[in-house]
C-alpha cells in the first residue's frame, strides 16, 4: 500500500508532463486492438468447441504475448523477459490443465497476476534505483 501511494503520489506531480507513450498513441492503439481480436476471436473458436473452460488459459496467452510489441513501443526489452516468463509458465501448466474438468483460469491468470505483480516490484525497485524518488 505504502509503494502505492509512493508512485500515486509521483504519477499526481507529474501528470502533465509527457509520458512513454507520446506520439505513440496510435500504435499502442493498434496493438490493444489486436489483442481483443485475438482474444475474441480465440474464445469464439473455444466456444464453438464446447472448450470454454480454456477461456482463462487462451486470454492469458494473449496478454503475455501482447508484451512482444510493446517492447518496440516502449523501447523497453524487459517486456520480453515478462513474455517468456508468462508464456513459459502457461505451457508448463498445460498438462495438469489438460488433466482437469475445471476452468483453466484457476491455475492460468494467478500465474500472469503474480508475474505482472513482480514485474511491477522489480520495475519499481529499478526505477527507484536508477532515478530516486524525485521529492
Amino acid at each position: 500500500m505504502l509503494v502505492a501511494i509512493a508512485f500515486g503520489i509521483l504519477v499526481w506531480r507529474n501528470w502533465s508532463t509527457s509520458t512513454a507513450l507520446e506520439g505513440r498513441y496510435w500504435v499502442f492503439g493498434l496493438v490493444v486492438l489486436a489483442e481483443v481480436v485475438l482474444i475474441g476471436g480465440g474464445c469464439i473458436v473455444l466456444a464453438r468447441q464446447k472448450q470454454t473452460r480454456w477461456y482463462g488459459w487462451w486470454i492469458g496467452l494473449c496478454v503475455a504475448l501482447h508484451f512482444v510489441a510493446l517492447v518496440f513501443v516502449f523501447e523497453d526489452w524487459s517486456y520480453l523477459v515478462l513474455t517468456a516468463v508468462q508464456v513459459t509458465g502457461l505451457m508448463l501448466l498445460l498438462p495438469t490443465l489438460r488433466r482437469g474438468t475445471y476452468q483453466t483460469s484457476r491455475w492460468a491468470c494467478p500465474w500472469i497476476a503474480v508475474t505482472f505483480l513482480l514485474f511491477a516490484v522489480v520495475s519499481g525497485v529499478s526505477f527507484l534505483l536508477k532515478h530516486g524518488y524525485p521529492f
